[in-house]
């Protein structure tokens, strides 16, 4: 019993300095990390193969120095999934943004007309003489308005893209 009262004050003299040790230990002053900065060089190059930088046309209003402005289209032939249709309707561009088909000046629609990619893009909102069709081409090529014809151009609904038709036009 003796020997257990020795080991029970030795083991109790141990912990008290492992305690005193852990403090000791644990009190140390520490210092926070200082952040380095380090110095960076940008190498980033900038390549802008856009004549406008990247900016994309006003799809609403389209461009408004464009050169349909003045010009008379007649349309002289539709081919869609039904057949051929031969047509007459001429279509006259008076602003930048509107058209009128035939002589009546009431009856007007809105178009818009730009260019992306070295292609025009046409858009009626609708084509008043195919069945008032909302649609669209890109497949027009730079100066095709001071060409005599558009001919097979292919539309196409946005709202219904299996609605497509090809169409010929003759400047007058």
């Amino acid at each position: 019993m003796n020997n257990f009262k020795i080991n029970k004050n030795l083991a109790l003299l141990i912990g008290i300095l492992t305690v005193v040790l852990l403090m000791f230990l644990c009190s140390c002053k520490k210092e926070t990390p200082k952040p380095v900065a380090k110095p960076t060089t940008d190498t980033t190059t900038v390549i802008d193969p856009y004549v406008n930088a990247g900016v994309l046309p006003d799809w609403t209003t389209g461009t408004q120095t464009n050169k349909l402005v003045g010009t008379n289209w007649v349309l002289t032939k539709v081919i869609n999934g039904f057949g051929t249709t031969v047509m007459h309707d001429t279509l006259h561009f008076v602003t930048y943004n509107k058209y009128y088909v035939g002589s009546d000046t009431t009856n007007s629609a809105n178009y818009t007309l730009y260019s992306a990619q070295n292609t025009m893009t046409l858009t009626f909102e609708p084509l008043i003489p195919v069945n008032h069709i909302y649609c669209s081409t890109n497949q027009l090529g730079p100066g095709f308005e001071s060409g005599p014809q558009i001919i097979g151009v292919e539309f196409k609904d946005p709202y219904n893209t299996g609605n497509t038709f090809k169409a010929w036009f003759t400047k007058i």
